[in-house]
């Protein structure tokens, strides 16, 4: 009996230790849904792709350059994200 009870803890503890896993990743990936949210207003994948089209490159001169991507608002969400990745063993 002391046998099955001895698993039976280590089965609680991998159960917990996913669990926590699970909700880093989700934490992390809610993140960077919200910072694409406050960056385009919309979650509507049309309105993100027509929403590239016209940003800060083109309000500077640039045209359509590399800062139309909203890499620089999602930079800070892709260094928790892959921080989260790094925290589990």
């Amino acid at each position: 009996m002391p046998l099955v009870r001895h698993y039976s803890e280590i089965f609680i503890l991998v159960g917990a230790c996913s669990a926590a896993q699970m909700v880093s990743y989700e934490v992390s990936i809610g993140f960077v849904i919200v910072t694409v949210l406050l960056c385009v207003g919309s979650l509507n994948m049309t309105d993100i792709v027509m929403s590239q089209k016209d940003g800060l490159g083109t309000h500077l001169g640039f045209g359509n350059s590399f800062l139309d991507w909203h890499w620089i608002g999602l930079s800070n969400a892709s260094v928790i994200f892959l921080s989260s990745r790094s925290w589990q063993r």
